[in-house]
């Protein structure tokens, strides 16, 4: 079974939501009511649907996993249905997918690419560009190489920052994207302060919440989970730590 199918179910209770507030803020700069917003790889649409309420805008998310799709479909049901004000466009496939004729990208002002891109690399977006409106934006949410090093299980559980190859420091992406024909909108780091039970942590941890835990090997894993409980053992019953990302927003010339 894939992470996303095994995930599927858990996947919004798992993940936060603090960032949330910075992300409406620096998408209201790029949209107006009732602008379109195209999620790729937007998964259940745990991030993209809450700010299509509250910023107006129509949606349409773009996921190759049925199973996160279904979470999404069932998401916008609870809302009657309509997001933003429009019904919500779901496209299933892959991210390169919308490059065939059957997706409309003529009238989209903004593409959000939200905690993927190690899942898509970025020689993908040469040929987004490609397919871009001049003065349209991409918004790019992650966290950068060192900020999965700096995390608390980056720092914590054995080889989780080493084994994790598929991210990208912020500069990568920005050369990458400028010398794809996009032009530097803004770009910015956050951190947010979180407290999490340890217990809460462990299961999720042995429930292999992150899909960096896929990366190791069965031996590896319990190993490194091995590890972690006794580092657990001597920490207070909640763990203090911040949590990092960066939002980057580019435009197309």
């Amino acid at each position: 079974m894939s992470y996303f199918a095994r995930i599927a179910s858990s996947y919004d209770s798992l993940r936060g939501m603090a960032y949330h507030d910075d992300l409406v803020r620096v998408v209201s700069k790029y949209t107006d009511v009732g602008s379109i917003l195209f999620d790729i790889a937007g998964g259940t649409g745990r991030l993209s649907i809450p700010i299509c309420i509250e910023l107006g805008l129509r949606l349409e998310l773009l996921d190759r996993s049925d199973e996160m799709l279904s979470v999404a479909k069932d998401r916008v049901a609870k809302e009657g249905g309509i997001v933003g004000g429009h019904p919500v466009v779901f496209h299933k496939g892959d991210a390169y997918s919308i490059f065939n004729n059957k997706v409309r990208l003529d009238h989209v002002r903004l593409f959000t690419w939200m905690n993927a891109i190690h899942h898509i690399r970025l020689s993908f977006v040469p040929q987004l560009v490609n397919v871009m409106l001049k003065a349209s934006h991409l918004l790019i949410l992650s966290r950068s190489k060192k900020q999965n090093d700096r995390s608390y299980l980056g720092s914590q559980f054995k080889g989780f920052g080493s084994k994790e190859t598929r991210l990208y420091d912020m500069d990568e992406i920005i050369s990458t994207c400028e010398k794809s024909g996009l032009r530097l909108a803004e770009a910015n780091e956050y951190s947010y302060p979180k407290t999490v039970p340890k217990n809460t942590l462990l299961k999720e941890v042995e429930e292999k919440k992150y899909s960096t835990f896929d990366l190791y090997t069965e031996d590896e894993f319990m190993d490194a989970l091995k590890d972690f409980r006794e580092r657990l053992t001597v920490e207070p019953s909640h763990l203090r730590f911040q949590s990092e990302c960066m939002i980057l927003v580019f435009t197309r010339l």
